[in-house]
């Protein structure tokens, strides 16, 4: 079990709780939260668990933040249930404090052609990237959960390939692709420490991965917010998922 890994209810199948351990969390000692894309990535596993499909497409408002301690609660509201796909509607909430709202999509069609357009780029492999700077992570946080080595990085351009690995060695799945899509922020010196508002994600494909490649591209910057875009790519080419995301940026950035 994973450490956003929710835990089902016993007489509702679309309700779950999850208790957040300390590797959930960033931020620090003085102000520690929950990390946006881990409430999604549980959100996620609960949808797909729930609809024994696999996710399509999913975007999450983050409205509020849950510090250690929190007891959380997952509600699912089948909004579709089609032949090829179902729509949802997820809450994650600590009482009636909602903490993330999420939409989604599930199934596919088991007939279609796939065809992936884009490709990796090319870049060095992991081992030969220089390692991403901790920026002070806190002992036993989420930061701490992934290596991280940087192949490509171009300020002036908001352009930025990383490559991003769990050192648990978890299983890819959909809800650890959605924890490394929210690392965009700390993909520019100017969005670090930026406050997420929301996260989209669209999955091609999950297939076992040991190091995924994001490859990010920021937009712009208005208005003290950045826009940007990420392509996630398992180490042998295979495009995994693409993220979007808008983010409010630090006041020091």
């Amino acid at each position: 079990m994973q450490f956003w890994t929710p835990e089902p209810a016993i007489d509702d199948p679309n309700h779950y709780f999850y208790r957040p351990p300390p590797t959930a969390f960033v931020g620090t000692p003085a102000r520690t939260f929950l990390m946006g894309g881990v409430g999604f990535a549980t959100m996620l596993e609960a949808l797909e668990k729930t609809a024994d499909r696999p996710l399509l497409w999913a975007t999450t408002q983050f409205v509020s933040s849950a510090v250690p301690g929190a007891e959380l609660e997952i509600d699912i509201e089948p909004a579709m249930v089609g032949r090829s796909v179902i729509q949802a509607r997820v809450t994650l909430r600590e009482g009636n404090r909602i903490i993330q709202q999420a939409l989604a999509a599930l199934g596919g069609r088991s007939d279609a052609v796939d065809h992936v357009f884009g490709t990796m780029p090319a870049v060095p492999q992991p081992e030969d990237c220089r390692l991403a700077e901790d920026r002070g992570a806190m002992p036993d946080s989420l930061v701490t959960q992934f290596e991280q080595r940087i192949a490509a990085q171009d300020e002036d351009a908001g352009a930025a390939h990383i490559w991003y690995r769990e050192v648990d060695g978890a299983p890819m799945s959909v809800g650890l692709i959605a924890i490394i899509a929210d690392f965009m922020g700390g993909a520019h010196p100017a969005t670090m420490g930026c406050t997420s508002l929301d996260n989209t994600l669209r999955i091609f494909t999950v297939k076992p991965a040991d190091w995924v490649l994001g490859v990010t591209e920021f937009s712009g910057f208005a208005k003290g917010v950045f826009h940007g875009t990420m392509h996630l790519y398992s180490e042998d080419g295979t495009l995994l998922a693409k993220a979007s995301q808008t983010a409010l940026i630090g006041r020091g950035g």
